[in-house]
Protein backbone atom coordinates (compact mmCIF):
# COMPACT_ATOMS: atom_id res chain seq x y z
CA UNK A 1 0.00 0.00 0.00
CA UNK A 2 2.67 2.69 0.77
CA UNK A 3 5.05 1.70 -2.81
CA UNK A 4 1.38 2.61 -4.21
CA UNK A 5 1.17 5.93 -2.48
CA UNK A 6 4.43 6.54 -3.24
CA UNK A 7 4.17 5.73 -6.90
CA UNK A 8 1.13 8.73 -6.95
CA UNK A 9 3.81 11.18 -6.05
CA UNK A 10 2.47 11.58 -2.17
CA UNK A 11 4.29 11.21 0.97
CA UNK A 12 3.80 8.08 3.56
CA UNK A 13 5.16 10.12 6.76
CA UNK A 14 5.52 13.57 7.80
CA UNK A 15 8.47 15.39 8.05
CA UNK A 16 10.19 15.73 10.84
CA UNK A 17 10.71 19.92 11.60
CA UNK A 18 13.59 21.48 13.04
CA UNK A 19 12.91 25.49 13.47
CA UNK A 20 15.46 26.37 16.45
CA UNK A 21 17.94 29.16 15.07
CA UNK A 22 21.49 28.51 14.65
CA UNK A 23 23.59 28.90 17.52
CA UNK A 24 26.25 31.69 16.78
CA UNK A 25 28.76 31.71 19.72
CA UNK A 26 30.25 35.17 18.99
CA UNK A 27 27.40 37.57 17.38
CA UNK A 28 30.38 40.11 17.52
CA UNK A 29 32.27 38.69 14.38
CA UNK A 30 30.32 40.43 11.75
CA UNK A 31 31.81 43.51 10.84
CA UNK A 32 29.60 46.15 9.71
CA UNK A 33 30.75 47.69 6.79
CA UNK A 34 32.61 44.61 5.59
CA UNK A 35 31.80 43.76 2.23
CA UNK A 36 32.23 39.81 2.77
CA UNK A 37 31.82 39.27 -1.32
CA UNK A 38 34.25 36.46 -1.00
CA UNK A 39 31.45 34.85 0.99
CA UNK A 40 28.57 35.91 -0.94
CA UNK A 41 27.92 31.99 -2.34
CA UNK A 42 28.11 31.04 0.96
CA UNK A 43 26.14 33.42 2.49
CA UNK A 44 23.05 32.90 0.12
CA UNK A 45 23.21 29.18 1.29
CA UNK A 46 23.06 29.92 4.74
CA UNK A 47 19.90 31.98 3.87
CA UNK A 48 18.36 28.71 2.45
CA UNK A 49 19.40 27.36 5.68
CA UNK A 50 17.62 29.90 7.74
CA UNK A 51 14.32 29.22 5.36
CA UNK A 52 13.73 25.74 6.19
CA UNK A 53 12.48 23.23 8.34
CA UNK A 54 12.80 19.72 7.52
CA UNK A 55 15.58 18.11 9.17
CA UNK A 56 16.82 16.34 5.92
CA UNK A 57 17.23 19.50 3.92
CA UNK A 58 18.72 21.64 6.67
CA UNK A 59 21.38 18.88 6.75
CA UNK A 60 21.95 19.21 3.17
CA UNK A 61 22.10 22.69 3.09
CA UNK A 62 24.65 22.67 5.84
CA UNK A 63 26.20 20.11 4.27
CA UNK A 64 26.97 22.58 1.25
CA UNK A 65 28.50 25.26 3.40
CA UNK A 66 30.64 23.03 5.17
CA UNK A 67 31.57 21.35 1.15
CA UNK A 68 32.29 24.58 0.21
CA UNK A 69 35.11 25.32 2.85
CA UNK A 70 36.72 21.96 2.81
CA UNK A 71 37.49 22.52 -0.68
CA UNK A 72 38.50 26.31 -1.03
CA UNK A 73 40.89 25.31 2.23
CA UNK A 74 43.61 23.85 -0.26
CA UNK A 75 43.17 26.67 -2.52
CA UNK A 76 43.49 29.59 0.81
CA UNK A 77 46.45 27.48 1.87
CA UNK A 78 48.28 28.01 -1.69
CA UNK A 79 47.39 31.75 -2.14
CA UNK A 80 48.74 32.46 1.65
CA UNK A 81 51.82 30.32 0.52
CA UNK A 82 52.24 32.59 -2.69
CA UNK A 83 51.82 36.10 -0.90
CA UNK A 84 50.47 37.76 -3.93
CA UNK A 85 52.51 35.85 -6.42
CA UNK A 86 51.47 34.12 -9.62
CA UNK A 87 50.99 30.25 -9.20
CA UNK A 88 52.97 27.70 -11.21
CA UNK A 89 51.55 24.72 -13.07
CA UNK A 90 53.05 23.05 -10.39
CA UNK A 91 51.57 24.62 -7.87
CA UNK A 92 48.04 24.07 -9.64
CA UNK A 93 49.02 20.31 -10.20
CA UNK A 94 50.35 20.64 -6.59
CA UNK A 95 46.33 22.27 -5.50
CA UNK A 96 44.22 19.32 -7.75
CA UNK A 97 46.15 16.62 -5.60
CA UNK A 98 44.84 18.81 -2.70
CA UNK A 99 41.09 18.65 -3.78
CA UNK A 100 41.23 15.53 -5.23
CA UNK A 101 41.33 13.74 -1.62
CA UNK A 102 38.57 11.64 0.00
CA UNK A 103 35.87 13.53 1.36
CA UNK A 104 36.17 12.44 4.76
CA UNK A 105 39.86 13.66 4.82
CA UNK A 106 39.21 16.81 3.36
CA UNK A 107 35.78 16.58 6.43
CA UNK A 108 38.79 15.79 8.82
CA UNK A 109 41.27 18.45 7.80
CA UNK A 110 38.72 21.17 7.64
CA UNK A 111 37.72 20.24 11.53
CA UNK A 112 41.59 19.94 12.25
CA UNK A 113 42.16 23.78 11.09
CA UNK A 114 38.25 25.22 11.94
CA UNK A 115 38.43 23.20 16.04
CA UNK A 116 42.00 25.47 16.44
CA UNK A 117 40.24 28.39 15.43
CA UNK A 118 39.28 30.82 18.27
CA UNK A 119 35.16 30.13 19.41
CA UNK A 120 35.46 33.03 21.82
CA UNK A 121 37.80 34.99 22.92
CA UNK A 122 40.47 32.65 24.25
CA UNK A 123 38.16 29.95 23.66
CA UNK A 124 39.36 27.43 21.01
CA UNK A 125 36.18 25.39 19.01
CA UNK A 126 37.68 22.51 20.58
CA UNK A 127 38.22 23.28 24.12
CA UNK A 128 34.22 24.88 23.36
CA UNK A 129 33.29 21.14 22.03
CA UNK A 130 35.29 19.58 25.16
CA UNK A 131 33.42 21.43 27.69
CA UNK A 132 30.42 20.90 26.05
CA UNK A 133 30.51 17.29 26.15
CA UNK A 134 31.28 17.44 29.59
CA UNK A 135 28.24 18.89 30.36
CA UNK A 136 26.26 16.05 28.60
Amino acid sequence: MRLVVLMTGRPVHSARRYANAPCVLDLDVARPGTLYQQWSDVLDVLSEYNSRDEVLLKYLTIYHVIENFMFKLPIVGLERQQIGRMFSIREFRRLYQKVEMAELDALKQLFGVVFQMSALQGVTFRRRRLADLAKD
